[in-house]
């Protein structure tokens, strides 16, 4: 059963994973958008103990077929170098992306590699001007029954041009780097990607005028298994988003 729910909230205060430096700096009353989807009932076991990602600010049938490179280039050092060129770029608007469609329980659990709640939320955020965000969405999957956690978060934002999403792509990399995250890369169907790993896992690509960012939450998955899950599921999330 899908219901929605207009919730009104000063910016900052979701409990959700953001990624840092991307919130807005205004503390004024925002309104968010969120369509939540139950869990189903039966929920899989083995989900105690998830917490809420380390990044404070956030179902269709068929399965997508992630890149058989994703998982193993994730897995290399930073200084390791993929030679797979990266597709035509398909123009979408990723604000209009319906979370339910992007992911599916079946796809999050066999990125992972463990079993997650079923629920779902999308909240739509705001924008950020000084930093030439036109707007953001989070798509929240995994999420507990009671609503205390969420095991993966996505973000898709949208800026006024590509330098401007790469520029925030670096921007969050060094500012986690900064707070003692460890870094590496990865591509994901070509595009270059940022892992950072800090209670937690996040992997950030830029595509077009916009980023696809991936967050796992704390103790969802184990830390040598982190960068293969988030490039698995970020190869799963493309590959619907511009289909």
């Amino acid at each position: 059963m899908t219901r929605a729910i207009l919730v009104l909230t000063a910016a900052g205060l979701l409990l959700t994973p953001t990624l840092a430096g991307c919130a807005s700096k205004n503390a004024a009353t925002t309104t968010v958008i969120v369509t939540e989807t139950a869990a189903a009932s039966g929920t899989p076991a083995g989900t105690s103990g998830v917490t809420v990602g380390p990044l404070q600010s956030g179902t269709e049938s068929g399965t997508a077929s992630p890149n058989s490179s994703a998982a193993s280039t994730a897995e290399s050092s930073s200084s390791s170098e993929t030679t797979t060129p990266a597709a035509p770029i398909v123009t979408v608007d990723p604000l209009k992306a319906d979370c339910a469609k992007i992911l599916n329980s079946t796809e999050i659990n066999t990125a992972l590699g463990v079993s997650v709640p079923a629920g779902t939320n999308r909240i739509v955020d705001v924008a950020n001007a000084e930093r030439k965000m036109t707007g953001r969405i989070k798509c929240q999957y995994g999420v507990a029954a009671d609503k205390s956690s969420v095991a993966v978060t996505l973000l898709l934002a949208q800026y006024t041009d590509a330098a401007a999403a790469q520029g925030q792509i670096s921007a969050t990399a060094e500012t986690e780097k900064s707070n003692g995250a460890k870094a590496s890369t990865a591509s994901i169907q070509g595009h270059p990607a940022q892992v950072l790993l800090r209670q937690g896992g996040l992997l950030i690509v830029g595509y077009d005028t916009w980023t696809l960012s991936v967050v796992v939450a704390d103790k969802t998955v184990s830390d040598d298994r982190l960068p293969a899950a988030l490039a698995a599921v970020a190869d799963y999330s493309l590959t619907k988003i511009i289909s």
